[in-house]
C-alpha cells in the first residue's frame, strides 16, 4: 500500500498492533477510499455478536489505531461473518480476501454503522434470534411460539431434558463453559444475556 507520503506501507508490519482482534480472523489491507488506496482492516464476526460487544471491539481497534503513526494508521475498520480464508488454506490471503471482495463472496459492512444499527434493533439482535432458532430445533417447536421473555418451563412446558438438551446445544455453538456458580436461566432473553456476558470474558 502506498501511503500519503510515497512510502510503502506493509499491512503484514501493522497486523500486530491489532493483537485485540486475536478471538476473530482479521487481515488489513488496501482498499480503494476517496483519496486513492487506504488501508483497511477487516474482521470476521459471527453474525450474532451483539451491539454491545462490537462496540467494544471497535474502541480497542481504535485505540491500537491511535498507537500507530499518524502514516500508518488503518482509515477504515470493516466487519464480515464470511469466512476471509479458504477451507483448505491454514492463513489468510490477501489476494483471496480481495478477490473475495470484488466477486461478492465477501461482503463488508461499517464496524461502526453496523453497531447503529443492531442498536436500533435491540430487541431483535442477531444474538437473539440465533439463540431462538436453536431453541426451536431443540425443542422441536416453530421460532414464533418462542417468544423472548416466556419462561421456558411455566409458559412453554419445556421438559428438564429438553431444558439440559438446549443448554448443551448453546454450550457446543457458543463454545460456553460451565459455570457452578452461575444461576440457571429459563427465558430465551436471559440465555442471550449470559452468553453475551461469556462472550465479553
Amino acid at each position: 500500500v502506498i501511503g500519503d507520503s510515497g512510502e510503502n506501507i506493509h499491512p503484514d508490519t501493522l497486523e500486530p498492533a491489532f493483537d485485540v482482534c486475536r478471538k476473530f480472523s482479521y487481515t488489513i489491507l488496501g482498499l480503494p477510499g476517496e483519496q486513492g488506496e487506504e488501508l483497511a482492516l477487516i474482521v470476521q464476526i459471527p453474525s450474532y455478536l451483539t451491539a454491545k460487544r462490537r462496540e467494544h471491539l471497535l474502541s480497542q481497534l481504535q485505540e491500537a489505531n491511535r498507537v500507530l503513526s499518524p502514516t500508518t494508521r488503518v482509515a477504515k475498520f470493516y466487519a464480515t461473518s464470511d469466512p476471509l480464508m479458504a477451507a483448505t488454506a491454514i492463513k489468510i490471503s490477501r489476494a483471496y480476501v480481495k478477490r473475495g471482495i470484488q466477486n461478492g463472496q465477501i461482503h463488508l459492512e461499517s464496524l461502526l454503522q453496523t453497531n447503529r444499527v443492531l442498536e436500533d434493533n435491540a430487541d431483535s439482535s442477531p444474538l437473539l434470534t440465533t439463540v431462538t432458532e436453536i431453541a426451536a430445533q431443540v425443542l422441536n417447536r416453530e421460532t414464533s411460539e418462542l417468544l423472548p421473555d416466556a419462561h421456558l418451563m411455566d409458559d412453554l412446558g419445556v421438559s428438564s431434558l429438553q431444558y439440559f438438551a438446549l443448554l448443551s446445544a448453546l454450550a457446543d455453538e457458543f463454545s460456553l463453559s460451565s459455570d457452578q456458580n452461575e444461576q440457571y436461566v429459563y427465558t430465551l432473553r436471559e440465555f442471550s444475556a449470559y452468553i453475551e456476558r461469556h462472550m465479553e470474558e
